[in-house]
């Protein structure tokens, strides 16, 4: 398992902080380390790669499940084969946000 800490930002310049863990099998997860931006404060983190782009998106749900309608955040351009991206920009969803501004997101990785 590897770990990153990303900061997001959204739209109004809010930041936030969460805690990615990925593995290479079974399912990767994710947390907040700061509380009251979403509804959700942990869950499981799906990847995937657009057609014909190197580049991965990651998508963050709340729960253990994989599913639309507890969809927290979209960080595209995550990463790819070998390496994580330093930053990027996303979406917030609507039907997630308490602090944090529905829509667009920028993303950036955090150096502990």
């Amino acid at each position: 398992m590897i770990e990153h800490r990303v900061e997001i930002q959204d739209s109004k310049g809010k930041r936030m902080t969460v805690l990615i863990r990925l593995v290479e099998k079974g399912r990767s997860s994710w947390q907040a380390l700061n509380f009251g931006y979403f509804c959700y404060v942990r869950g499981v983190a799906d990847s995937g790669y657009y057609p014909c782009n190197p580049l991965g998106w990651l998508s963050l749900f709340g729960g253990d499940v994989i599913d639309d309608r507890k969809l927290v955040l979209h960080l595209d351009d995550f990463r790819c084969d070998s390496r994580v991206n330093d930053s990027g920009t996303g979406t917030i969803y609507l039907q997630d946000y308490l602090l944090a501004e529905p829509g667009k997101l920028s993303w950036r990785l955090l150096v502990d």
